[in-house]
């Protein structure tokens, strides 16, 4: 597939790719409502909402958590439903037929010699679920989960050389959230916004890539 002129350009000469995962390497978020609806519905025997799953789009695991918690009215220790969403998760993915957008393969194919990392709010585990799902899991330099270490996805762009070892002009992140992507620029990073379900094209990226159904 011929990659587009305009994305080559903005990609060729950066020297760090940094990609979010759900909504961003793949459709993953109908995923995280099914194990947070399988969950939900079986401590509660009630419905969880739509609504709710739109409530923690785009929020970091420990708030979806927190909030989850609060929802369901359970008194259960963050650390536990963290090993208790893994697993649900991880068994629907499984069973699903996911597949990464097609648009980040053809940069592994372009740009084979360039290093990725993920950055994510997503817990670890389940990057990883993804990425084998995908057949991506020895592909990126790195992933790095907001989940799992003390800061956000603000505080790493604001430490680039610290986590990537180059400067933020030297990166370009591809990403589904407007407040990240707005972020991400203020800092002097290139962005390529991914156009999908859940933001309708809302976003204001240096270039954009729609997999919208």
């Amino acid at each position: 597939m011929q990659m587009d002129k305009g994305l080559y350009n903005i990609l060729k000469d950066k020297k760090v790719f940094l990609f979010d995962c759900d909504g961003t390497i793949a459709d993953t978020d109908k995923l995280n409502y099914l194990a947070f609806k399988c969950i939900y519905e079986t401590l509660t025997n009630e419905i969880f909402q739509m609504e709710d799953h739109m409530n923690m789009l785009g929020k970091t695991a420990k708030e979806c958590f927190d909030y989850f918690i609060l929802k369901s009215k359970k008194d259960i220790p963050v650390l536990e439903f963290k090993d208790i969403f893994v697993s649900a998760f991880g068994k629907v993915v499984q069973e699903s037929d996911l597949k990464c957008f097609e648009y980040v393969y053809d940069i592994f194919n372009k740009f084979p010699n360039t290093k990725k990392y993920i950055l994510s709010n997503q817990v670890i585990d389940n990057i990883q679920a993804i990425l084998k799902k995908c057949g991506l899991e020895n592909c990126f330099t790195d992933i790095i989960s907001t989940a799992e270490i003390e800061a956000n996805k603000e505080d790493i762009y604001a430490n680039t050389i610290k986590y990537f070892g180059v400067t933020p002009e030297d990166i370009i992140i591809f990403e589904d959230n407007k407040g990240y992507i707005d972020i991400a620029k203020n800092s002097g990073m290139s962005t390529v916004g991914i156009e999908n379900d859940y933001n309708k094209g809302n976003i204001n990226a240096d270039y954009k890539i729609n997999v919208r159904k």
